[in-house]
């Protein structure tokens, strides 16, 4: 039988392979469907590489675990490297 897995379970997956595109593509699709391993996306250890990518702030925000305020914060931030 055949383990079905999760669009959050599939992110870290990626990212161990270092895939950073299709890390965020799956994160992103994660939050776009709703589902519930998405919200460790700060805890993350293997997703918080990303921290600084724009896509990982605006999935963060989305999935409601970094205010508008930190994501504002972070994407100047960003835009200042």
């Amino acid at each position: 039988m055949r383990m079905r897995r999760t669009p959050a379970a599939r992110s870290p997956v990626y990212e161990l392979r270092k895939v950073q595109d299709l890390t965020l593509h799956w994160l992103q699709h994660a939050a776009d469907t709703q589902d519930g391993g998405v919200i460790e996306v700060r805890e993350d250890p293997f997703l918080l590489v990303y921290k600084d990518d724009p896509r990982y702030i605006t999935i963060a925000r989305k999935v409601g675990v970094m205010t508008d305020a930190e994501a504002a914060l972070a994407m100047a931030e960003t835009a200042r490297r």
